[in-house]
């Protein structure tokens, strides 16, 4: 699934995006998941800590993700699991 996390300014081809972008885009992804994803795991890579320029800890950027599944789940049951992605070169940055 892709999600639309931040805007572009065409004249200087800069990306950014902010905290609420990101709740929204996982939201909606998550919404979508419902009604796509049969239940089947889903995958959530950890948005917002590079290109996006979303400007926020990346230990903060995963509790974020992880609000917008607690706040989507309230609605109904969105798959049988879902995982946050992290990448190893930021193992060190979140603390578990």
């Amino acid at each position: 699934m892709f999600v639309a996390l931040g805007t572009a300014d065409v004249f200087n081809n800069v990306t950014t995006a902010s905290a609420e972008s990101l709740v929204c885009a996982v939201r909606g992804m998550l919404k979508k998941a419902r009604s796509v994803c049969s239940y089947q795991p889903l995958s959530i890579p950890l948005m917002g800590s590079g290109l996006a320029r979303v400007g926020i800890k990346n230990s903060i950027l995963v509790d974020l993700i992880l609000v917008a599944i607690c706040e989507e789940s309230k609605l109904g049951k969105i798959t049988g699991s879902i995982s946050i992605v992290l990448p190893s070169e930021k193992e060190g940055e979140i603390n578990l």
